[in-house]
């Protein structure tokens, strides 16, 4: 870090240069370990002479790369010298193996880093439950994952005229292509991109930046590119002429028949469903047809219909079209139905098969037209997922699911029959519980349950959804049928665009504002000297565009950061060199608990559970702070068992008497790095239930808990060598009284009576009491307790099912006996 910036960002390509990095990065979200993979992959080339060879020149491969040279050359004496110092005091490269697993390097990393830069700590906080729902309302129903807007588009103008002209703009400054749609109230442009699941396999390793959480990376190019100030401008045609061009989009509009464009999909009164996969890519896409007599019959009849003689598609070919290619498998080929998905280079098409999920690349002169008898059916396969899962980000640090996952998921799709439990249909894809062996084996749940996946939240869109899914019962056929058409018409986005109209024709031009992301967001410090101040990430970070990757979730993330500057008024931070860690339950407690010099844990107001712990250099024995600007309070949502590893640490470097330094000499130190992994992986893997922040009095005053309410550690070889990481000194947590757990659970039974009894249309607001929730309306609170947080604090109850049920018979019994004493038991 004290070398010169190794990036360049020329000023007419600072968007690209962005990009790079990103690359560099490889979806680990940190600046240091961009510097390194720079560092390495530099130093491997020039071990291999690659900068000598004919044609390829040192200073062109950091110009392409975005990288420079000088500042490499620096860096490179820097680790020779450093090498050498560490050589002096007797520390050299391990010569055996890491403990370490090649995946988890990228963890290891960022936990060094963390240590390295204690305490440059600051939090991103998603605490807000409705957050993504004021989101979807911002995009006008969109996924916020994957859709931006623009600002500022003229009210006299029709929209759809323009949107070929809007993607081609876009295209044209962050090389993606995006859905253009409008709203007609707010004057919004929403542009929606890829869901990055459409991307073939392999080609998330064709170079391209990938970053990790739901969020797609062309929404963190768009926002860039606002502020890198690059303009979005369009030109306009005369209001009359605009108007007539979207009068006749509008009627080719009407004319569409969604019903055959769009998968037969569960209804909103449907719960399961029999399928078979015809194409699987990943968990989170793949299709399925309906394993039913009836699906089998069209299929057999769109088959018998297309291979036969058929004439060639001698028409334009457009985005959207239902024509008939070929397909080989196994070296046979047979005619299938396709739709055009994009137009490519040389006459090349791609196109997905519309009946089996499949996508391919086909020759123009290979379409054929399809035949009255096999346009009748609507496409036969619907794409799916699995809900209520996510990646583990201790498997794959670019939030993907690996290839063991996928293999384990096809293993178990393949044992017996398949049934799909439905969640959700949302956009037109199926979140479903996939139930093996005829129902017997929860698929969802054995993926978590062996450690390939992990459980999340489903996002707010889905789980309305499930919501308008749970009460479909009480709905009339009317309503049944408004819902279906509804999914319909949200399932099919193939919408024909107006080419973007030619610049002669028009008379002016509007500059769109944007584009800006509902997910936009900011950390904040928890030192306590500048807790207050406002924070900005330098423009040229890999963090610079710091979106909420989960908005479905709630957690806090820890962002570290190598430098720290303000401004001359010291009313603002900048922070530079930042590294985001993973988003893991319970990571910034532990990160701050592991490498803080001195901590002390605190309570909640019943003394049930650690609530938060202030770290610091401690106090004296009056309370008064060493270093009180560089205190750091920490919220604790678990009970963490952190001084095992602390001593660990301390051991390794524990110079007994008469050493000036630690010895390598000990035969237990060598078996160290393996029990720190295990230890940390242990912590990291624990499942932890999220629990709201509590107030605690006295936060940030030192030795605000009594001596007396500590507890003594009965361990005297780890207080032996407890010198630079003290271990921290537990208190006394009482367990939560049955009586509180009843009325607990008496109160949220009263809830979900009084949810589900409450007309919809009622105004009334509610409180979750388990929860403890602010007031929010029905709707909101019907979408709570769908979530996660909420399941999770359920289960406490679990122990009192059978006592509660117990009870009840025997209330029951007792009753009975007063009330009819001539029945005897």
């Amino acid at each position: 870090m004290s070398v010169k910036n190794l990036f360049s960002s020329p000023f007419r390509e600072r968007l690209n240069a962005y990009n790079s990095k990103l690359t560099w990065a490889d979806g680990s979200t940190s600046d240091c370990i961009a510097f390194l993979n720079v560092y390495k992959v530099w130093s491997h080339l020039r071990q291999q002479q690659y900068f000598r060879s004919a044609g390829q020149s040192e200073v062109a491969w950091a110009r392409r790369f975005y990288v420079q040279a000088r500042a490499l050359r620096e860096l490179d004496e820097l680790a020779k010298d450093l090498r050498k110092r560490l050589t002096t005091l007797g520390i050299d490269p391990p010569n055996g193996k890491s403990p370490w697993n090649k995946h988890e390097l990228s963890l290891l990393y960022k936990v060094i880093i963390a240590g390295a830069f204690y305490p440059q700590y600051f939090v991103q906080v998603s605490e807000d439950e409705g957050r993504e729902r004021d989101a979807v309302r911002t995009l006008g129903g969109n996924d916020p994952r994957n859709t931006v807007y623009l600002k500022n588009f003229p009210d006299d103008q029709p929209g759809e005229v323009y949107a070929g002209a809007i993607k081609k703009a876009v295209l044209k400054h962050i090389s993606e292509e995006p859905r253009v749609t409008f709203d007609t109230t707010s004057k919004k442009v929403y542009l929606t991109f890829s869901d990055g699941s459409d991307a073939k396999p392999g080609k998330q390793n064709s170079g391209d930046p990938t970053i990790p959480g739901q969020v797609v990376l062309p929404v963190y190019k768009a926002v860039k590119a606002r502020q890198l100030r690059i303009d979005v401008r369009i030109p306009l045609l005369p209001r009359e002429k605009a108007e007539t061009l979207a009068a006749a989009h509008a009627l080719d509009k009407m004319a569409l028949d969604f019903e055959r464009l769009v998968p037969r999909l569960p209804e909103v009164d449907d719960t399961h469903f029999p399928l078979k996969i015809t194409q699987m890519t990943s968990i989170n896409k793949f299709y399925v047809q309906y394993a039913d007599e009836s699906t089998a019959r069209e299929l057999h009849a769109i088959q018998s219909a297309l291979n036969q003689s058929l004439l060639a598609h001698t028409a334009p070919v457009n985005a959207g079209d239902i024509l008939a290619a070929p397909y080989t498998e196994s070296g046979s080929t047979q005619i299938c139905r396709v739709r055009v998905m994009a137009l490519l280079p040389r006459e090349m098409v791609e196109v997905l098969y519309i009946d089996y999920g499949s996508e391919g690349r086909v020759h123009s002169c290979n379409l054929r037209g399809v035949p009255p008898a096999a346009r009748v059916a609507p496409p036969l396969a619907m794409r799916c997922r699995l809900a209520g899962l996510a990646p583990s980000p201790l498997l794959d640090s670019h939030g993907h699911y690996t290839p063991a996952a996928t293999q384990r998921f096809v293993l178990l799709a393949s044992r017996g029959r398949l049934l799909a439990k439905v969640y959700s249909v949302v956009h037109g894809v199926v979140n479903i519980e996939l139930l093996a062996e005829g129902g017997r084996l929860n698929v969802n749940n054995e993926l978590i349950r062996q450690g390939f996946a992990v459980s999340c939240d489903e996002s707010y869109d889905s789980k309305l959804n499930h919501d308008i899914r749970e009460t479909a019962v009480d709905m009339n056929m009317v309503q049944k049928r408004a819902h279906n058409r509804e999914q319909l018409e949200m399932a099919y986005y193939q919408l024909n665009e107006i080419e973007p109209p030619s610049t002669k024709e028009c008379d002016s031009d509007v500059c769109l504002k944007g584009p800006y992301s509902p997910l936009e967001t900011t950390v904040h410090n928890l030192m306590f000297a500048s807790r207050d101040l406002p924070v900005t990430i330098e423009w040229n970070s890999v963090n610079s565009v710091l979106l909420d990757t989960d908005p479905q979730e709630r957690y806090e993330r820890l962002l570290v950061a190598g430098d720290v500057g303000s401004n001359e008024q010291r009313s603002r931070l900048t922070l530079r060199h930042t590294t985001l860690m993973p988003n893991i339950p319970g990571l910034p407690a532990i990160i701050a608990l592991l490498f803080c010099p001195v901590a002390e844990l605190r309570r909640n107001a019943l003394g049930t559970r650690y609530v938060c712990a202030l770290c610091g250099l401690g106090s004296t024995e009056s309370g008064q702070p060493y270093l009180p600007e560089h205190d750091l309070l920490i919220d604790i949502d678990a009970d963490l068992d952190i001084n095992h590893i602390r001593h660990l640490m301390d051991y390794m470097m524990f110079c007994y008497d008469g050493q000036e330094q630690p010895t390598a000499e000990d035969t237990f130190k060598p078996q160290v790095p393996q029990l720190i992994r295990k230890d940390l992986l242990a912590l990291l893997t624990k499942r932890r239930r999220h629990r709201e922040p509590e107030y605690v009095s006295r936060t940030w005053e030192w030795r605000s808990v009594a001596e007396s309410e500590l507890l003594e550690i009965s361990v005297p070889d780890m207080m032996q060598c407890a010198v630079l990481y003290p271990l921290l000194a537990p208190q006394e947590l009482l367990p939560v009284t049955r009586d509180h757990l009843l009325q607990l659970k008496k109160d949220t039974e009263e809830l979900k009576l009084l949810v589900s009894r409450t007309p919809s249309a009622s105004s009334v607001e509610l409180t979750c009491k388990l929860c403890n929730t602010k007031a929010m309306s029905l709707h909101s609170m019907r979408i709570h307790l769908y979530s996660n947080s909420h399941r999770d604090k359920e289960e406490d109850f679990q122990g009192l099912q059978s006592e509660y049920k117990y009870s009840v018979k025997f209330v029951f019994l007792v009753i009975i006996d007063e009330s009819c004493p001539n029945i005897t038991s």
